[in-house]
């Protein structure tokens, strides 16, 4: 939750004066809006609630942190570019090595080489350092006349003191810095800290009110912050707590507190801090807020603000002006789609888009040109999430001109299949996404080590245009060059029952002199095995194909009416999840009675026992009534009792697990993890089961009932209701 950020002092023409008066936290909360020290004392009322050992530091900062300037700054919300791993050392493994040839190079030569390279680097190194100079003076900010004078009011955190703290506040173990318009920490040891926080007056909280005895001349970088030492700081108000004091432990705590006592830290006059659920999800003022940095804006918004569920949108400029964009990143919330993030580079025309796990069609990443039409034949990436696709394709490439598909972990082997099209189609037919002729498929296959190397492929290629099919296999040990083979597919008018293939239709290279000549009748086979998987590969293109133009036609929905999810325990949404849960419910409860209502001839094993007769005596038909609907009763209970079966089970060891989680002290975090997510998974099981045995009961009846009547109906045993 953010607010609007007035000057800390009040007013512009007079940085250097403390406000007269400082609104309540709770006032504040209803104007939105507050100077530095209101902010602070707002931040630290959270804080101190929270268990943090916070303090509201009055003093002077710099003109850019007082008037919250952040155009020379970093923007800290770019993305983080991941650093590439640095490729593993080779080893060189081989017992002999050759000698490496003598050196005939003069040394002159290689001297005057190095002396030109190191002129060539010093030039360069000079105007890197140019370029760095001129971006210092454009950036260093102009001089201030108010340096070092400007009030102001910030965040101090402390560790707590040993054995009081609980929760997230043991994690402060130094002291530490909070801008409170901003929300960003900083160490008040670092040197840039220096530069943006000159000095520090006093600091106070609920407890007491401590003057500062230090020098500043070095801003707060060397400032101590043991508050008992009175010559560090000295504490204004009597009464404080004891382990605040520097006292001997045999003084008499109430005598000390009568000798000291002049002055009380007031009781609080605001009323508790409570911010509604509505004020708190739209963070900041109005539900958006716009932040400038070095070459950047970022513009924020709260979540469903937007139609489009966008809550964070970073545009990267070329200028300190703001004026051409080069680069925005946009980041999404609560979509239906999946879409979390989009990339779009301005310069290059290429857009990225991110989706989340969940899509029916596992995309992870969608590439694309910004000015793009939604065709199929249009350049495009769409990569997948590993492992989620029966197919195991993980990276699909399009292109006018080909096409590219990578897979991972399949059965067969293959981790790329490459498809050229024809530049040019004969028949052009409107709105047909196939219209492309194919002139090649080529696909790589990994190494099978069950195989002989001269019996693996490696790659294979099947050429439209020339009408072949070339195989390549994989290398064999102590081979410089690769198997090869080559079949001449014959035409499809004679491609009958019986194919007709002749010696000089293929022909082949096999490193090794001594192999043998293949088998005439082994060749047979594959061709005729290949001519398969030349079918199945130009479906799998075709099916390819299809599936981009569904996944465009999707996306071109989900763009132009972007859908937003609203969770069932949203408390400001809930009823219309509420109500659109209910309906699923009620949908589900429909299909249930749909399936009993079905055609299911449930007395049908019962005639198949006594030879299906055509005529059934009545004690015949009485007898297969009755173990009709005995049978479906038990079988009601028996349900019933095998959920209440799971459910105590599950509900022994949720509370097995609980007992081990409560005496955990002497496991290790992960084992506490581990321990944590069983607990949830039986709550979640506990909940599901609970919820079979309320719809099993509520539908057990209905059930029972509508058998009766199927059974009652049956013209078989219409004997037992005739008058």
């Amino acid at each position: 939750m953010q607010f609007n950020v007035g000057l800390c002092a009040g007013a512009a023409s007079e940085p250097v004066i403390v406000p007269k008066h400082l609104y309540s936290p709770t006032y504040l909360l209803r104007i939105r809006r507050g100077n530095s020290f209101e902010l602070a004392t707002f931040l630290v009322s959270l804080l101190l609630g929270l268990g943090y050992n916070a303090y509201v530091v009055s003093g002077y900062a710099s003109r850019e942190q007082t008037l919250c300037d952040r155009r020379m700054l970093p923007c800290p919300y770019l993305p983080r570019e991941k650093e590439a791993e640095p490729p593993p050392p080779s080893v060189d493994k081989s017992k002999y090595r050759p000698k490496s040839p003598p050196d005939f190079k003069s040394k002159f030569i290689e001297e005057m080489e190095a002396r030109e390279r190191r002129k060539v680097e010093a030039e360069l190194e000079e105007r890197e350092n140019q370029r760095i100079r001129m971006i210092t003076e454009h950036e260093r900010p102009p001089p201030d006349r108010y340096f070092g004078q400007r009030i102001h009011a910030w965040v101090l955190l402390l560790p707590n003191l040993p054995d009081t703290s609980v929760g997230p506040a043991s994690e402060i173990t130094e002291s530490l810095f909070i801008e409170p318009s901003t929300g960003v920490s900083y160490p008040p040891r670092e040197p840039a800290t220096g530069n943006l926080y000159l000095g520090i007056e006093s600091i106070w909280n609920n407890r007491n009110y401590w003057v500062n005895m230090q020098n500043c001349t070095e801003a707060c970088t060397g400032l101590e912050w043991d508050l008992s030492d009175v010559k560090l700081w000295e504490h204004f108000l009597a009464g404080e707590p004891r382990e605040l004091r520097n006292v001997e432990d045999d003084e008499d705590e109430e005598v000390q507190v009568r000798r000291d006592f002049h002055m009380v830290m007031p009781a609080s006059y605001v009323e508790r801090i409570e911010i509604p659920y509505e004020d708190y999800e739209l963070r900041y003022p109005n539900g958006k807020k716009t932040i400038y940095f070095k070459k950047c804006r970022v513009d924020l918004y709260g979540p469903y603000l937007r139609p489009d569920g966008l809550i964070e949108r970073v545009t990267q400029y070329r200028e300190y002006e703001y004026r051409t964009r080069t680069f925005i990143n946009e980041y999404f919330s609560n979509r239906s789609d999946g879409l979390v993030r989009s990339d779009k580079d301005v310069v290059k025309e290429i857009v990225s888009d991110h989706y989340a796990l969940g899509r029916k069609d596992f995309c992870k990443v969608h590439q694309y040109f910004a000015n793009s039409s939604g065709t199929v034949d249009e350049e495009r990436t769409i990569e997948f999430y590993a492992g989620r696709r029966f197919d195991e394709l993980r990276r699909m490439k399009m292109n006018p001109f080909y096409a590219s598909q990578d897979y991972e972990n399949r059965d067969d082997r293959l981790y790329n299949r490459f498809v050229e099209f024809s530049p040019y189609s004969e028949e052009y037919v409107e709105n047909n996404i196939h219209y492309r002729n194919l002139a090649k498929i080529v696909e790589k296959f990994h190494r099978n080590e069950e195989l002989p190397a001269s019996k693996d492929v490696a790659v294979r290629e099947f050429n439209f245009v020339d009408n072949e099919i070339r195989l390549t296999y994989h290398y064999d040990v102590g081979e410089y060059t690769q198997a090869t083979r080559t079949f001449i597919k014959p035409p499809v008018t004679e491609r009958g029952d019986k194919l007709v293939f002749t010696p000089d239709m293929t022909y082949a290279y096999n490193p090794n002199p001594l192999a043998l000549p293949e088998n005439f009748d082994d060749l047979i086979e594959e061709l005729e095995k290949l001519l398969n998987e030349e079918e199945l590969s130009v479906m799998q293109v075709r099916k390819a194909e299809s599936e981009i133009f569904k996944f465009l036609s999707v996306r071109a929905k989900e763009y132009s009416k972007p859908e937003l999810e609203v969770y069932a325990f949203d408390p400001i949404r809930n009823e219309e999840a509420l109500a659109g849960l209910m309906a699923k419910v009620e949908k589900l409860k429909a299909q249930s009675k749909r399936e009993l209502e079905g055609k299911v001839d449930f007395l049908q094993p019962y005639f198949a026992r006594i030879g299906n007769l055509k005529y059934l005596t009545l004690k015949q038909a009485t007898e297969i009534r009755d173990a009709c609907l005995n049978d479906f009763k038990q079988a009601l209970v028996n349900r019933a009792n095998h959920i209440l079966r799971e459910f105590e089970k599950c509900s022994d060891e949720l509370e097995n697990w609980q007992s081990a989680l409560t005496n955990s002290e002497g496991m290790s975090k992960e084992e506490k993890e581990s321990l944590l997510e069983k607990v949830n998974k039986a709550n979640l099981r506990l909940r599901t089961l609970e919820v079979r045995l309320a719809r099993h009961r509520d539908l057990a009846s209905f059930r029972y009932n509508r058998v009766v009547e199927i059974v009652k109906s049956d013209k078989r045993l219409s004997i037992l209701y005739e008058r």
